[in-house]
């Protein structure tokens, strides 16, 4: 379809059908069972953390519930006792929540953000990623020992800004 809408907006572009052959070697789309582990309770952490952050993003103060993640400062699998504690989680966007696990963020014990160097910051989001931005969850502030071990296991070293 989009060749065919592009043939007709550009007279040097000659729209050709795809031969059989080339649609041959597409597979069938199928379905399948599986049995996999489920997170339960995730969604009273959730409303513990969110809540402790006004239902916003700890960085940003975005407060669309759609793009909130609690995210775990010490992850899921690696600490069964700190699951559910809501002072380990933050309330983070989509966008923070992935630089958070991925380690290109972090925060120190006073809550301010570091970034990795790792961490590309084009000038436009710098803003919302420097060592002014300051948590101020208004219960459940994150424990320091769980902010010490995301920054010596999860963060990318070599921080600066």
């Amino acid at each position: 379809m989009s060749e065919k809408m592009l043939s007709s907006l550009d007279s040097n572009y000659e729209y050709q059908q795809p031969k059989s052959a080339d649609i041959k070697h597409v597979r069938e789309g199928r379905t399948a069972l599986r049995t996999v582990e489920v997170r339960t309770n995730q969604n009273v952490f959730r409303r513990m953390v969110l809540s402790s952050y006004d239902n916003r993003c700890g960085v940003t103060g975005l407060a669309e519930p759609a793009l909130l993640i609690a995210s775990h400062i010490v992850p899921w699998a690696e600490n069964k006792q700190s699951r559910l504690d809501p002072r380990n989680g933050i309330s983070l966007n989509a966008l923070h929540d992935k630089a958070f696990d991925r380690g290109l963020i972090s925060f120190q014990s006073d809550l301010r953000m570091l970034c990795s160097t790792k961490l590309s910051i084009p000038d436009g989001m710098k803003k919302y990623f420097n060592h002014d931005i300051v948590l101020r969850p208004n219960k459940f502030p994150p424990r320091a020992s769980f902010l010490e071990y995301h920054r010596d296991v999860c963060f990318v070293a070599d921080h600066g800004v």
